[in-house]
């Protein structure tokens, strides 16, 4: 099995229709080909074209995101997930030009870049309350593993650090006019 390292500034193109591995029975696409497409599964969510989107995930894709006891089952709850993230964070994007990582291995690949954006939304609390937007931005290192069958993501694995984003962003809005922190209270929040 050839690992296949990803070249900053450069993406492995197919000239044509998308190559293919021929292995007995089944046809595969090639390494080089799911790279590709993976840099196109990042453009299509930075530019939430959901077309695009659906058109890389399988109708029966298994989502893991982090903190998420089951997977978003189905291509529709993964779009559905992704426009939900997008309205609480609706700047949000990952670099992937170039990845910080990129690699590939028979059926699967490995993309590790930096996403950021900033809870201009408000996000599920306690008893369906709401925790109202912090207008806080974020900046973490981003990782999508995803196995990939005829050219569609059949598995995709999300890693990321919800702690270190939620420390990034807050509990609460920050006051207008001003940075969410008090210099003269001390971490107990008591005046100094």
């Amino acid at each position: 099995m050839a690992i296949i390292k990803y070249e900053p500034g450069r993406i492995p193109r197919q000239s044509g229709r998308p190559a293919r591995v021929d292995r007995g029975e089944k046809c595969m696409f090639s390494v080089e080909e799911n790279l590709r497409l993976m840099k196109m599964l990042h453009d299509a969510w930075n530019a939430q074209d959901w077309d695009q989107f659906m058109k890389l995930h399988a109708e029966k894709v298994a989502v893991y995101w982090p903190g998420q006891a089951e997977p978003t089952r189905g291509r529709t709850a993964h779009r559905l997930k992704g426009e939900e993230f997008f309205k609480t964070f609706p700047d949000n994007r990952v670099e992937n030009n170039p990845y910080l990582v990129l690699f590939g291995q028979g059926d699967w690949t490995c993309s590790i870049g930096i996403m950021s954006g900033t809870r201009r939304g408000p996000v599920p609390g306690p008893g369906g309350s709401e925790i109202p937007a912090t207008n806080r931005p974020f900046r973490m290192e981003f990782c999508t593993v995803a196995r990939w069958k005829n050219g569609e993501i059949i598995e995709e694995r999300l890693f990321y650090d919800p702690t270190a984003m939620m420390r990034q962003l807050g509990p609460r809005p920050e006051p207008e006019g001003g940075a969410g922190c008090d210099p003269e209270l001390s971490s107990m929040g008591r005046r100094r």
